[in-house]
């Protein structure tokens, strides 16, 4: 069974509970590492500036963060649109049966599909609140 990396741990530390129940329980049926949590409001500037990401209200700028980047393992580069999905789809799996909302920066509006969004951010999952979920699925 995977287990998490120091540099996992440490950057759970930084997100919210629900965050850290989501990846305790994914991390038992794939491998993956946690890249960021909690992120300055600096390094989301930079971020803003260099295109990889689309804003600065981004909620992992919260503390405790409300998102978390992931790669999996292994690592086969940031292409690997398959490994990616893997790993996404079963963390958003794993959110499901804890009953904690969920979504994926490769499927922003939650409708399955990931060819329609303007930015697509395989790596990030992030923590919904019940209006959140509810503007979406309108």
């Amino acid at each position: 069974m995977p287990k998490f990396s120091k540099r996992s741990l440490e950057n759970l530390k930084t997100c919210h509970p629900d965050l850290v129940k989501i990846a305790a329980k994914a991390i038992e049926q794939i491998d993956f590492t946690v890249i960021e949590g909690h992120r300055s409001k600096e390094k989301q500037k930079e971020n803003l500036k260099n295109g990889t990401t689309k804003t600065l209200k981004s909620k992992h700028c919260e503390f405790p963060s409300r998102a978390f980047d992931f790669i999996p393992h292994p690592f086969n580069g940031w292409n690997d649109t398959e490994g990616f999905n893997k790993v996404g789809e079963t963390i958003l799996e794993c959110a499901k049966e804890l009953g904690i909302l969920a979504r994926r920066g490769s499927d922003w509006n939650m409708n399955g599909k990931s060819e329609d969004e303007k930015f697509y951010d395989g790596p990030h999952i992030e923590l919904l609140t019940l209006e959140e979920f509810k503007r979406i699925k309108k």
